[in-house]
């Protein structure tokens, strides 16, 4: 599996994970569905991060597509991007839930996937990640405000990252569980990092 670079959080959780995403590049008839799935497999360290030009990709818009749900519901977030030439790497993408403010390694990676290939032009996809699991979440930590994280690399670097305060309620009265705790993501205060990578570097080789 690609290894993160280390942002203002520790490394995201190791395993693996799976996604259903559904992809369309702008301008052309029709859209074909795409499945994404993590190998798992280990790659080598990313090199060191340097600046290389003006990125070849700009992200352009990240919906949250739930804002408010159940807290066992999908994460669910619709991303646009462009791209100024055909890139010749995927792109990679995930979701971490932050479990703990103060232990990073609580942290949940929901989803990881990889997306391409990556046409010049606008593209746009659905990026969805299953629910964190309550059980590896601190009791005190379970309910109230954490951050859900959308991240986004390019050859093990990662050159995005998306954090959006989340707000954890059951209705007054009632036992909070999976489906009666209400999840709210703030979709109208995310709070964007950016960081220069070498675009550059030649992705890793494809296994026969």
């Amino acid at each position: 599996k690609s290894q993160k670079q280390k942002f203002k959080r520790g490394d995201l959780l190791k395993g693996r994970s799976r996604a259903l995403l559904w992809g369309q590049n702008i301008g052309c008839e029709g859209a074909a569905a795409m499945e994404f799935v993590d190998t798992g497999a280990p790659q080598a360290a990313p090199p060191p991060m340097k600046h290389s030009g003006p990125a070849p990709v700009s992200i352009t818009d990240v919906k949250v597509v739930n804002a408010v749900a159940p807290f066992g519901d999908p994460l669910r977030f619709e991303v646009t991007f462009e791209c100024t030439a055909p890139l010749a790497g995927d792109l990679e993408w995930s979701i971490v839930y932050v479990g703990s403010a103060d232990d990073n390694s609580r942290d949940q990676t929901l989803v990881e996937v990889e997306v391409g290939p990556v046409p010049a032009g606008t593209s746009r996809f659905e990026l969805v990640g299953d629910a964190p699991n309550p059980t590896l979440i601190p009791p005190d930590d379970l309910m109230g405000v954490t951050v859900v994280l959308v991240c986004c690399g390019y050859v093990g670097q990662e050159f995005l990252r998306i954090g959006y305060y989340v707000n954890n309620e059951a209705p007054e009265g009632v036992e909070p569980t999976v489906q009666s705790v209400v999840r709210t993501l703030l979709a109208d205060q995310p709070r964007v990092t950016r960081l220069d990578i070498d675009w550059s570097v030649p992705p890793p080789p494809e296994e026969e």
